[in-house]
């Protein structure tokens, strides 16, 4: 899984001169590359990730659980799809978590 998680980064970032131009290399190729909506998980509570919301240089998910509807920072999201998830995985490891 780390070459594919490094594959991942490589992707997302190529052609980005600077932390600015990744984070919003990032925030493009979330948008794209993860399938919406699709079952989560937030915590520990089950959620319905509705869709990837680019929000200044960070990347949110905007999440329903049960009848409320929030945005958190995508990091904090787990898709139960594992192919999925190793794209929110990728970018925790970039940004160091």
């Amino acid at each position: 899984m780390k070459n594919r998680i490094d594959r991942i980064i490589e992707e997302a970032t190529t052609d980005c001169y600077d932390e600015y131009e990744a984070r919003s290399g990032w925030q493009c190729y979330l948008e794209d590359e993860i399938v919406v909506p699709q079952d989560a998980m937030v915590g520990k509570k089950p959620a319905r990730l509705l869709r990837v919301v680019p929000i200044c240089t960070a990347v949110h998910a905007s999440m329903q659980i049960g009848d409320l509807k929030i945005t958190v920072p995508i990091e904090t999201v787990r898709l139960k799809n594992k192919k999925q998830n190793e794209f929110i995985l990728a970018y925790k490891e970039w940004m160091g978590d």
